[in-house]
């Protein structure tokens, strides 16, 4: 029997094998391992505060362009499953409260942005619990505020335009910077305020020059501008002067000053003087010459504001008669005296006739109509409620309460 001869075999050769192969599974080891660590400290690692801190934080106005490692490309929708009719909503979300979320419609966020975009920053970021809505830098781009009642339509509610105009309930801001459109039954603005001494509304003009800027402007084409109404204190309050350019109805008037005698301490009051003519008053004093004549001169547009003239003489100083000698003619009336150098106090008054009292006679007696038959302007001074008040029967809804103190009086409204 024979054999075959054996070879003998190089133990340098068995070495150069087992090195070289664990040399490769060393390499294969680093690769994954590097690859793990790296997967997890992007997705879990949560930084320390005193970590966060160092790293600059967001800002708003930022130039934000991604980088290609960073981001994940998503060609369709992103969709999450729901938790149910009752479960939790589902979450995006940070790891702390440090920085911030961006959501932009454009490939990069700018200072003059190429579309719309929603930032949220945290309590501890450079722009603490701070919400940004930003629009494009278009002149056309808005913040457009939609809702939708059940079984509605979605319509637009509110609206910011590219030049910081707001419109609610309407998409025509060109008027205003805030304008408020209500085209149904309920107030357009309601100003509350429970402060003892703030204001509900206040508006400023702090124009230097002119006289067209306005404060505060109400407006109707048929009904009531501005209304204000008080049980116990004033419904309204003029600081300075006041211009009306059309009819002013009233319960009653007077004139209010500080009290000649004592003006630190005391007022003092007069009534109006009231007339059913829209009536205007002249008077003064004369003396007739050595003929007992005087003649008494009026404005020069005296007879062209007034018609229907009476005349008062009175004597002063002396028994004496008096008559008007001649009545008014070229804005003159003559006086006669039965006796020279009399003194005579005179009073002459006249209805107007000019273009605008003859449209606007004051109806001295009319019926009440409608709803205000039976109801009082002021019912308390015929021992009637309240809800006999004429103010408030012109709308069956307009009794209402204040929504911070529903517990408060009803105030009414025409």
């Amino acid at each position: 029997m024979t054999t075959s001869p054996i070879k003998p075999i190089r133990l340098s050769q068995q070495l150069d094998k087992l090195a070289a192969q664990l040399i490769l599974a060393m390499l294969c080891g680093l690769l994954l391992v590097s690859s793990s660590f790296a997967q997890v400290k992007r997705t879990e690692q949560r930084p320390t505060p005193e970590a966060a801190t160092m790293e600059k934080p967001p800002d708003p106005n930022e130039t934000v362009t991604p980088s290609p490692q960073d981001s994940q490309v998503v060609d369709g929708d992103i969709i999450f499953t729901s938790p149910g009719a009752f479960g939790y909503a589902r979450d995006i979300r940070l790891s702390d409260n440090f920085g911030g979320l961006r959501f932009y419609g454009a490939d990069s966020l700018t200072t003059s942005p190429a579309g719309a975009a929603i930032q949220f920053f945290g309590n501890n970021a450079s722009f603490p619990g701070q919400l940004y809505l930003d629009s494009g830098a278009d002149n056309s781009a808005a913040l457009i505020f939609r809702t939708a009642q059940t079984g509605g339509t979605i319509s637009e509610r509110m609206r910011v335009t590219a030049n910081g105009q707001v419109g609610i309930g309407t998409t025509d801001t060109a008027s205003g910077t805030l304008r408020v459109v209500n085209n149904g039954t309920l107030d357009g603005v309601i100003g509350v305020t429970d402060s003892l001494v703030g204001y509900a509304v206040w508006g400023i003009d702090n124009s230097s020059v002119g006289t067209d800027s306005v404060g505060v402007r109400g407006e109707s084409s048929s009904g009531i501008g501005v209304e204000g109404q008080s049980l116990d204190g004033l419904a309204g309050r003029f600081v300075g002067d006041v211009s009306v350019s059309g009819t002013l109805t009233k319960g009653g008037g007077s004139f209010k000053i500080d009290h000649p005698l004592d003006p630190a301490n005391r007022y003092l009051s007069h009534s109006f003087v009231e007339s059913p003519d829209m009536m205007n008053i002249y008077n003064g004093n004369i003396t007739t010459d050595a003929k007992g004549r005087a003649v008494v001169t009026m404005p020069d547009y005296f007879t062209a504001l007034n018609r229907d003239f009476r005349y008062q003489l009175t004597v002063i100083g002396q028994f004496a008669q008096a008559v008007v000698f001649s009545e008014i003619k070229g804005n003159r009336f003559v006086i006669k005296t039965n006796k020279p150098s009399v003194k005579v106090s005179w009073q002459v008054t006249g209805v107007r006739q000019d273009a605008y009292a003859e449209a606007h006679r004051i109806q001295v007696e009319e019926e009440k109509q409608g709803v205000e038959r039976g109801d009082y302007i002021h019912p308390e001074l015929f021992n009637q409620p309240a809800t006999k008040r004429i103010a408030g029967v012109r709308s069956p809804t307009s009794r209402k309460t204040t929504p911070t103190a529903a517990a408060r009086r009803t105030v009414t409204k025409r």
